[in-house]
């Protein structure tokens, strides 16, 4: 269980964003927690908590969409000299790093800590039952669609350079295939005929303004 919770904390990551997935896989281990029998200040819980928040950053700034890797493609784009942006290689470096990390972390917690892990052997059948229930929304599955065409778009430049829309794809770069994308979800319609995001949604939900904000006025003050 505790390697399924480190590995639901890096796809969440992985797919979505870091700090909010952060918040949210502290809110579920407190949840869980609770449910065990676990205090708050128990080492169990602070090898959970730490380690979910080590993970994630490791997926979160490596994956080549994330925000740290943005910038920092941004403020390297000279230095290319109008090569295409190595995502493949970053991309498969995140996820290695990710696995690595959770890993060492779990024989951390095994060998090195010797957490106690005894309460989560007892928790009922009700909460794995319960747990069983859950199923992807429609829209969970919109997005998982939406994340994996965006890789393949992205990965085709590098690893098919001769398919037909490859040059067209590289001259997009990461933000023009992103852009291209989401006008497709914006197209797209359920059975009732609602969408299945607007623009004003992806705006507030899906962008982090107030760290975006911060980033750009510490590189325009360091610059």
């Amino acid at each position: 269980m505790v390697t399924m919770i480190f590995l639901v904390a890096n796809i969440l990551c992985f797919a979505v964003t870091l700090f909010p997935m952060i918040l949210l896989m502290w809110s579920i281990m407190v949840g869980i927690g609770e449910v065990a029998g676990y205090q708050k200040k128990d080492k169990f819980m602070g090898y959970m908590m730490s380690g979910i928040v080590m993970q994630s950053s490791i997926i979160g700034t490596s994956v080549p969409w994330a925000f740290t890797t943005l910038t920092i493609q941004s403020l390297i784009a000279e230095s290319l000299n109008g090569a295409p942006y190595p995502f493949v290689p970053i991309l498969v470096l995140g996820i290695v790093g990710a696995l690595v990390a959770m890993i060492v972390t779990v024989l951390i917690g095994k060998f090195i800590l010797r957490v106690d892990v005894s309460k989560l052997q007892e928790l009922s059948p009700e909460f794995y039952e319960k747990a069983a229930s859950l199923k992807l929304h429609k829209k969970g599955k919109v997005g998982v669609v939406v994340l994996c065409l965006f890789i393949v778009c992205m990965s085709i430049p590098s690893l098919f350079p001769d398919f037909p829309f490859a040059s067209f794809l590289s001259s997009l770069g990461i933000q023009g295939v992103a852009i291209l994308i989401l006008a497709l979800l914006l197209l797209l319609r359920d059975k009732e005929g609602k969408p299945f995001a607007t623009t004003d949604q992806l705006a507030k939900a899906g962008i982090s303004w107030d760290i975006l904000f911060l980033v750009v006025s510490t590189i325009s003050l360091t610059t």
